[in-house]
């Protein structure tokens, strides 16, 4: 399943992957045609990475290098010389993590999806949602790994509470994700991804449950 649909996928075998000094070997993957993607973006790759390879580490996204960085505990300065500014914690639903979510006094469960280039809220956390917390923009498009593309109404959000963590002004859509929770059986109401992920420099703990913010 993915955010807009239904997708066909297969299963395929590698003898060895590489990611900078991680290395998998004789695994079987998940084979997606996304040359739709692909096209979208105007840049060609050849997959996703996702939970499996970065569950046993901390990875932490610097936009403005346009830098990942992926360590364990005492690798780097990071939480040895160089302290976080801030952290907020995150539960777990399946291989998502799950942040509690305050908006204008109404709670929500967004999954985390570093991959997703807009906020989403479903059709029902959207109208939950009161007036006066929103103000509505004009309707985009939105696409995942499936080839589907749904017509969705994007709004800006005035601010947002992450665990203590108040983001002021930032974009959302909403569109009827049921397929997707009913689907794998999940109970959240939406997924953030860039436009809250690149507000600061930030690093994400796997193993540890928690999202760390960086000066």
């Amino acid at each position: 399943k993915g955010v807009s649909g239904s997708l066909q996928r297969q299963q395929i075998h590698i003898d060895s992957f590489r990611l900078g000094n991680i290395e998998i070997a004789d695994s079987d993957l998940m084979g997606l045609d996304l040359s739709h993607l692909e096209e979208e973006l105007d840049h060609p790759f050849k997959g996703l990475i996702g939970y499996d390879l970065l569950q046993d580490y901390e990875l932490l996204i610097d936009y403005e290098k346009e830098e990942l960085l992926l360590f364990k505990d005492g690798q780097t300065d990071y939480h040895q010389e160089i302290q976080p500014q801030s952290e907020l914690s995150f539960s777990y639903q399946l291989h998502i993590p799950v942040l509690e979510v305050e908006i204008d006094g109404v709670k929500y469960d967004l999954g985390l999806d570093t991959g997703a280039e807009q906020n989403l809220l479903s059709q029902a956390g959207f109208e939950r949602l009161p007036d006066e917390s929103f103000d509505v923009l004009e309707h985009t498009e939105l696409r995942g790994a499936d080839k589907n593309v749904t017509d969705v109404q994007r709004f800006i959000i005035h601010e947002s509470e992450f665990s203590g963590h108040t983001f002021e002004a930032m974009s959302f859509v909403s569109a009827d994700i049921s397929h997707l929770t009913a689907g794998y059986g999940l109970k959240i109401e939406g997924l953030v991804g860039y436009p809250f992920l690149s507000q600061q420099l930030c690093s994400i703990a796997f193993a540890d449950s928690k999202i760390y913010f960086w000066d």
